[in-house]
């Protein structure tokens, strides 16, 4: 028995100081998870800061690389993107059809419809493309509110931007994610100054002509400061290639609706040249000239300076990204995904 005592007392022993050994190690064990939590913390704090200190100046955060500037634009753009999604999600749980955009920016005008140069810089064999589209634009309605003077100048891949017009262009801009985009500068009176639209053959070359002709008809909308009419692909479609859709095929030109917010926006075209409708489309030979003082075109497609520009909103198919060039002067950029 009193061996048997022994035994017991010593095993009791060993027993405890295993379990004092273990509860000293779960608190080693916690200390540092502790320690990592702490330390992520901070981290996530400095992140969330600079985060907060782009959002709110619009500026990089001053004595960082460039490169973690770029990383800190990223973070924003997340944060943007979900919260949008969240607050798209609380507003319209289905995402239903649209009504279309009023323009938060608008070129000048007196209030007699717009009147503008489209230079067309492509290449001939999207000639016809621009040529329809402009068609469909000039002439989907009377009384119109647009009057267009369109001008064939040498293609221009880089499609460097003309004060007072909407410049178009083509070429294979590589696998950038975009088929389709529109770029404005927009001065602090919320003006267009200048506009470009592209179509990347990178993802258009092997299209089929209902979706070359969606793509110019969509882009060409946003030169005039047009917003969508809606961007789900899977709800009905409007009719319209300011819609976003599965089949181009049916959306390859403006609707009523299209032509209502442009009056809205700009007023009808009166008098004379309204009644006589050849002015509402006419071809000039000479490129624009126009010199005048106006905000830094700076394009979103430039490498250098992306990490500048701001995601505003992301939806499938669709992202449109701001870029603040001071003084109110400043870039919106609308791109067409080539995949939804």
């Amino acid at each position: 028995t009193t061996i048997n005592n022994k035994t017991l007392a010593a095993k009791n022993s060993r027993l405890l100081l295993i379990t004092l050994h273990s509860v000293e190690e779960i608190k080693y064990k916690m200390s540092c998870f502790c320690g990592l939590f702490l330390f992520a913390g901070i981290v996530l704090g400095a992140i969330w800061a600079a985060v907060m200190y782009e959002e709110r100046t619009g500026t990089d955060v001053p004595f960082l690389p460039n490169a973690t500037n770029g990383y800190v634009n990223d973070a924003n753009n997340a944060i943007m993107d979900w919260g949008e999604r969240f607050k798209k999600g609380l507003i319209d749980q289905w995402n239903q059809t649209g009504v279309g955009e009023v323009p938060t920016a608008t070129w000048s005008n007196n209030g007699h419809g717009l009147q503008l140069e489209v230079l067309n810089a492509l290449t001939s064999d999207w000639d016809p493309y621009f040529t329809q589209a402009m068609y469909n634009w000039a002439y989907g309605v009377s009384p119109t509110s647009l009057v267009l003077t369109l001008t064939n100048t040498t293609a221009d891949p880089s499609c460097t931007s003309v004060d007072g017009v909407l410049k178009v262009c083509n070429s294979d801009y590589g696998e950038t994610g975009w088929k389709g985009i529109n770029e404005c500068s927009i001065n602090g009176l919320n003006q267009i100054v200048a506009s470009v639209a592209k179509m990347n053959e990178f993802y258009l070359s092997s299209a089929g002509d209902g979706e070359k002709l969606y793509t110019m008809c969509h882009e060409c909308g946003h030169g005039w400061g047009l917003g969508h009419q809606d961007e789900n692909f899977y709800n009905l479609d409007l009719g319209t290639c300011m819609d976003y859709v599965l089949d181009p095929d049916n959306n390859q030109k403006p609707n009523a609706r299209d032509f209502e917010i442009l009056n809205q926006t700009y007023g009808y075209v009166s008098g004379r040249r309204e009644r006589d409708r050849g002015l509402h489309l006419r071809w000039k030979g000479k490129p624009h000239t126009k010199k005048t003082e106006s905000p830094q075109f700076i394009s979103f497609t430039d490498s250098a300076n992306r990490h500048r520009w701001r995601l505003l909103e992301k939806n499938p198919g669709m992202e449109i990204h701001g870029l603040d060039l001071g003084d109110g002067n400043r870039m919106m950029t609308r791109v067409m995904l080539a995949e939804h």
